[in-house]
């Protein structure tokens, strides 16, 4: 008996068939082979916190622009410091990462890095990464935040993942490089990357220093100060709602409340970008004033254990080369000279706090 040829109707929806089923079958087999999910960064930084081991005394809390702030400084003046400082822009997430230190550590001194773009947001947690994060969900927010974020529907959240699984769409790049990383240290667990230093929390950007070691690194490509200008968190958002958020104000009120009530010596700094993207914004007539705005809030709150620094005290610190995008920066000058900065401006608060405590003691001194 001769078989039945195949007509060009069941070519074509056996086709149709594998053109369909194929992304869904690589779903599946991406569901198999995937990496092992990676830490969060609170999570990498509570474990590299309890690994270590110490009390630390002196904590660095603030977006990813001061990663590289190392604990050099403030160890020869035997603090010990931690780094707590994680990618993003929001202030919430910057009051997560104190009302952890507060928790866990026996903080005495506090360095914050706030940045021109902290105040974009039009509602509370707009930006957060964090919020729901399970090492901050215990967390008190009501100690700095009197708006609670928006709790995703969980149905939703469970069909979103689950096509996200099964229909990776751009994930697949993520899955070679785990592979490929693995190949290369073959039996050496990769589910934590060496994101953060063990020691102190700061930002290892190990590729990063293998690209310009090499001199591959294309400074001009990755300075661009487009590429932070035209985030949804960026100074563009400024340009939409043209004034600064009263939220991230009211918490930042919060925060500062909090430290001067411990009397915990607390210096806030503004963090330098580059000379090109602050042309962008001081040739906005409205951003440079929002920026003036922003600048003149910091300085209302400089008082009492808490004292602020703009970018006019520390950009000196800042060595230009050592900018490997419009913001952050990777280099020893800068990093020597900017940790210096602060702890030295610490040390000088925390001397003026304690003296300000013992003249509150002795009734009748102090007061000439």
């Amino acid at each position: 008996m001769s078989k039945r040829p195949v007509s060009s109707r069941s070519r074509t929806w056996l086709g149709i068939g594998v053109f369909v089923a194929t992304p869904w079958l690589l779903g599946a087999v991406h569901v198999v082979i995937k990496p092992p999910e990676l830490l969060s960064e609170p999570a990498q930084k509570a474990f590299l916190a309890s690994k270590a081991n110490v009390p630390f005394d002196t904590v660095a809390v603030g977006d990813s622009r001061i990663l590289r702030i190392g604990a050099a400084s403030f160890s020869k003046r035997g603090w010990t410091f931690f780094n707590m400082g994680m990618s993003g822009l929001s202030p919430e997430d910057t009051a997560l990462q104190l009302l952890f230190a507060l928790d866990r550590f026996p903080v005495k001194r506090v360095v914050m890095g706030v940045s021109f773009e902290n105040m974009t947001a039009r509602y509370p947690f707009e930006f957060s990464r964090y919020a729901e994060d399970p090492v901050f969900r215990n967390l008190r927010f009501s100690a700095f935040l009197r708006s609670q974020p928006a709790i995703r529907t969980p149905a939703r959240a469970i069909w979103r993942d689950t096509l996200d699984e099964l229909y990776p769409i751009g994930r697949a790049a993520v899955t070679l490089r785990y592979y490929r990383s693995r190949w290369k240290r073959w039996g050496t667990p990769n589910n934590t990357p060496d994101i953060f230093s063990p020691a102190d929390g700061t930002a290892a950007y190990a590729e990063i220093q293998k690209s310009i070691q090499a001199g591959r690194y294309d400074f001009a490509e990755h300075t661009n100060p487009a590429d932070f200008f035209d985030r949804p968190d960026g100074d563009a958002r400024y340009l939409e709602v043209k004034k600064l958020s009263e939220d991230a104000q009211d918490m930042y009120r919060r925060m500062f409340q909090a430290l001067r009530a411990r009397r915990i010596p607390c210096v806030v700094f503004e963090t330098v970008k580059t000379p090109a993207y602050q042309k962008m914004i001081d040739d906005s007539a409205l951003l440079a004033g929002l920026q003036a705005q922003w600048r003149e809030f910091y300085r209302s709150e400089s008082r009492g254990s808490v004292r602020f620094l703009d970018a006019s005290a520390v950009r000196d610190c800042y060595h230009e080369p050592d900018f490997f995008d419009a913001t952050h920066f990777l280099g020893a000058t800068t990093e020597r000279q900017l940790a210096e900065r602060l702890a030295e401006t610490l040390a000088t608060l925390e001397g003026a706090v304690v003296a300000d405590v013992g003249a509150q003691a002795i009734p009748g001194e102090g007061a000439q």
